[in-house]
């Protein structure tokens, strides 16, 4: 009987990007073009033999108290591995990792579920993302920023400046946050421009918007018949 030639894998070692889940909150999570079916509450790198693995890690406390509340429920999480294609690289399996995590957000950052506490790409020492993946993230990043409430994103605002206090800049960082205030590329202001435009503004908003513009210039208007008459 004739036996099927098996493939030999290459000596180097071949990498994913896995998801925990957690089994406690089912339904239809979805991220861009990542679509879960519970909700994502960990992304990583490494062979699967990591993946499962991280389900006994404890260097993130944040991670690992989700893990053991899912085990009290008598539940376990899964493990989905995520792939763009069949063996992925190392720096391949990164970028993927760096594209998911701001896509699906951090918790500690108050923007969605995940308990990662960076955005990924540290597995890799002198890794530098693609311009690709630049890009990925940082459209990530401006829609979710658009697409925000006020009141969030004055507490995030607030913690930035509490976490700043005390801070010390150097004359070069100072004149360099001020060139990017004041004069931002064609591509950050063409990426701003585009968020601004996809956003869903509610019947609300806009009546809110048009009493603060009609009371605005009234009063513009009353501060120049009170100059007037005092000419």
């Amino acid at each position: 009987m004739a036996t099927r030639p098996m493939h030999r894998l290459s000596h180097k070692k071949i990498y994913c990007v896995y998801v925990l889940l957690d089994t406690r909150k089912s339904g239809y999570f979805r991220y861009g073009r990542w679509v879960f079916h519970n909700e994502p509450f960990y992304v990583g790198k490494g062979t699967e033999a990591r993946a499962n693995s991280h389900l006994k890690d404890k260097q993130n406390p944040f991670k690992t108290r989700v893990i053991n509340k899912i085990l009290k429920a008598g539940l376990e999480p899964i493990v989905l591995i995520k792939r763009t294609c069949n063996y992925l690289t190392e720096k391949q399996a990164l970028d993927l990792e760096m594209s998911m995590i701001p896509r699906i957000g951090r918790r500690n950052l108050g923007f969605g579920p995940l308990t990662n506490l960076t955005d990924g790409g540290e597995g890799h020492s002198g890794h530098l993302p693609s311009n690709k993946t630049r890009k990925k993230l940082s459209e990530a990043l401006i829609e979710r920023h658009a697409n925000m409430s006020t009141s969030k994103k004055k507490a995030i605002y607030k913690k930035i400046s509490e976490s700043n206090s005390g801070r010390v800049y150097t004359k070069e960082h100072r004149d360099n946050i001020s060139k990017g205030k004041t004069n931002p590329s064609k591509e950050t202001r063409r990426l701003i421009s585009e968020a601004v435009k996809a956003r869903v503004i509610s019947k609300e908003t806009r009546r809110r918007l048009r009493e603060s513009g009609i009371k605005a210039w009234a009063k513009k208007h009353r501060e120049m018949k009170e100059a007037k008459r005092a000419a």
